[in-house]
């Protein structure tokens, strides 16, 4: 009986050294970053795919405002400033110091820098304007 416990607690020690428990455990750690970032963005997607397809004359009316308030920020009728530190820091995007580029080329570069996010809110954006209408 007493051969049959210590086989029983070599076996489990064998396992234990086998399968590293240490780093899988940090491996779960940073999944469930991971996972909470994933589901995270793709519900932002989600949320604004459906509200973009159920109530897009809405949408369209704020679209205008808001590029009629950018245009009167241009020709210094209003005053609007965003902290984009701020901003960024609040939904933990990491920032990259771009001289020189378009609009285009910065939001490629956030893209490859920040995959898992984008992809996660392009596929919540795409569930939500199919379930939105």
């Amino acid at each position: 009986m007493e051969n049959r416990v210590t086989d029983q607690t070599g076996l489990i020690a064998s396992i234990k050294d086998r399968l590293h428990v240490d780093a899988l455990l940090e491996k779960i750690r940073t999944s469930r970053e991971t996972i909470i970032d994933v589901a995270l963005y793709g519900g932002i997607g989600f949320l604004a795919g459906f509200l973009i397809r159920r109530y897009s004359s809405y949408v369209a009316t704020a679209i205008i405002i808001g590029a009629g308030l950018i245009l009167l920020n241009q020709f210094d009728i209003i005053s609007l400033s965003i902290n984009w530190t701020k901003v960024h820091s609040f939904l933990g995007i990491e920032q990259y110091m771009l001289e020189g580029q378009n609009m285009f080329t910065m939001a490629w570069e956030w893209t490859k820098g920040n995959v898992v996010i984008a992809v996660s809110f392009i596929i919540g954006f795409l569930i939500g304007i199919r379930i939105g209408s």
